[in-house]
């Protein structure tokens, strides 16, 4: 969001506020006149006419910098811009966040946007070997991929845990699990 983007929505801001005033002081001209006590008129504003504050995030305090939001059905992770890496999420069905997925105190406080990077959450994170800022951007993965990726994930490491169980059994100083004994005898 540019300057002109805020001062447009405090420009907003400020008239729906005067528009408030106006009906407040309506209101207590119409009671006076019909013959209240302007000590006794009592003028009480539901919820939905105060104005919404937004959330504050005190100056200061310690804040982890690339802490997570949410959207909903989906997991999110920071990813780096190196050569390829982006390509290679993009390619696994991560896709980019966009600042209008996620409230704007979470863009305010977790994303850098500029006009080179669109409607992209993303923050710089360091430097390139050249120089230039490095980027990590907020990709979602739609959830039911994330639990295809975790299963194929923890396939991988059962193999692998099966395959140390049996060198263990077969391999002298292999891993024996608590419990069983190491089979391996020398000549």
């Amino acid at each position: 969001m540019d300057r002109s983007d805020n001062m447009a929505k405090a420009r907003a801001v400020a008239k729906m506020n005067r528009e408030k005033q106006k009906e407040t002081e309506e209101l207590i001209n119409r009671a006076v006149a019909s013959g209240a006590d302007m000590d006794t008129v009592t003028v009480v504003r539901k919820d939905s006419d105060r104005s919404v504050r937004k959330e504050r995030i005190p100056f200061g305090v310690p804040v982890q910098k690339l802490q997570g939001v949410s959207v909903e059905g989906y997991r999110l992770r920071w990813i780096n811009d190196y050569p390829g890496r982006i390509a290679q999420a993009q390619a696994g069905g991560w896709e980019f966040v966009e600042s209008d997925e996620v409230s704007i105190s979470a863009v305010g406080a977790l994303g850098f946007q500029n006009e080179n990077l669109g409607s992209k959450v993303a923050r710089i994170i360091g430097k390139n070997h050249d120089g230039s800022p490095l980027f990590a951007y907020l990709m979602k993965l739609p959830e039911e991929f994330a639990k295809e990726n975790e299963k194929i994930i923890q396939g991988y490491a059962d193999r692998i845990d099966d395959e140390i169980r049996r060198a263990g059994k077969d391999v002298e100083h292999g891993y024996v699990p608590r419990g069983h004994t190491n089979v391996y005898k020398r000549d």
